[in-house]
């Protein structure tokens, strides 16, 4: 019996998630990617996940660097969350803040430094947590995927 791996990712898909850009570095070198699969874990002590493809350069980059950033994108970031998702994220003219020593990106709603705590391995990907050291917020909308497309969130009362 062969599992419809298509039919699966579609199915996934129709949840609606925020968009954040996952940053690392080693040795000063910076390198990003895109990342949907993020959520709180822990209030007390603060922990957060992200989850990363164990072929992807990021992974090494989490496992070696032992800190990292998240950057939750605005819907004016679009194109950043692009760049990010492909194979060649070179960053060397996105724009950064700097936060103890971890690039996040500028002009994104949220940001968290996170110290690696833990990491868990579930099929090829890794689960992981971080404790959350510092965070920033700042005013704007998120930028959030659904259904393979990116888009913009629209209130209602």
């Amino acid at each position: 019996m062969t599992f419809d791996e298509i039919g699966l990712r579609t199915a996934l898909g129709r949840f609606c998630s925020g968009v954040t850009i996952v940053t690392a570095s080693v040795a000063g070198t910076v390198h990003g990617m895109t990342a949907n699969a993020f959520s709180s874990v822990s209030l007390s002590p603060p922990l957060v996940l992200v989850c990363v493809n164990r072929k992807a350069r990021m992974h090494g980059f989490i496992v070696h660097g032992q800190r990292f950033g998240i950057s939750i994108l605005s819907d004016t970031q679009a194109a950043l969350s692009q760049k990010f998702a492909g194979a060649e994220n070179a960053v060397s003219e996105i724009v950064f803040e700097w936060c103890d020593g971890i690039a996040v990106i500028a002009g994104a709603i949220g940001h968290f430094i996170c110290d690696h705590f833990s990491e868990h391995e579930a099929g090829d990907h890794t689960i992981f947590i971080g404790q959350v050291r510092k965070f920033a917020t700042q005013p704007g909308e998120p930028l959030v995927y659904y259904s393979g497309r990116l888009g913009r969130i629209s209130m209602t009362s």
